[in-house]
């Protein structure tokens, strides 16, 4: 698992490229977000992230301030990452 920050403008970024599972998650600002295999343009469809988002493989995420910066830490899961002991979902019957 690593974690970098990264400084978002209102040009597209690609996140991921559908290889990995990672975590999105907004320090400051407003986000929006996409899955494309290729630069969206500037009137595609998104979805608007304030906080925090689980992105899971084979998703292609791209992301966009709207407007000057935002801050975002972007977290990368390893193939061998695993939860905490006792942090799996379990259901109730």
């Amino acid at each position: 698992m690593s974690t970098r920050q990264m400084l978002i403008t209102p040009v597209w970024q690609q996140i991921t490229d559908g290889a990995q599972d990672v975590t999105i998650q907004v320090l400051r600002g407003v986000i929006y977000l996409l899955d494309s295999r290729g630069q969206p343009d500037s009137s595609a469809n998104k979805q608007v992230v304030t906080e925090w988002i689980r992105i899971v493989k084979p998703a292609q995420i791209w992301v966009r301030s709207p407007w000057s910066k935002t801050h975002i830490d972007v977290t990368t899961y390893a193939v061998i990452d695993k939860p905490a002991a006792g942090s799996e979902v379990k259901f109730m019957k």
